[in-house]
């Protein structure tokens, strides 16, 4: 083999461990982020089963309105019709 075909020759291979390692950082992630979602949902589940209330993680304080409805404060103020002509 020549230089020129050795030099090629490395190039492909380190192309392909480069998009192998990706491929199996990828499908890890995948797994874990499955994993996590498994727990979750069978944490809600079990929430759900045992009669308690599922909270909200986004911190916003619900209030009552005057229709009755509970909203987040940050949605309680916002008008009722948004744009158009």
């Amino acid at each position: 083999m020549s230089e020129n075909h050795r030099v090629i020759w490395m190039v492909e291979v380190n192309e392909k461990t480069i998009l192998m390692l990706v491929l199996a950082v990828l499908v890890l992630a995948s797994l874990l982020q499955a994993f996590q979602l498994n727990s979750m949902s069978a944490a809600v589940a079990q929430q759900r089963a045992s009669g308690g209330a599922v909270q909200q993680s986004s911190g916003a304080v619900a209030q009552q309105s005057s229709g009755g409805s509970s909203l987040p404060a940050g949605l309680a103020n916002l008008p009722t019709q948004v744009g158009g002509c």
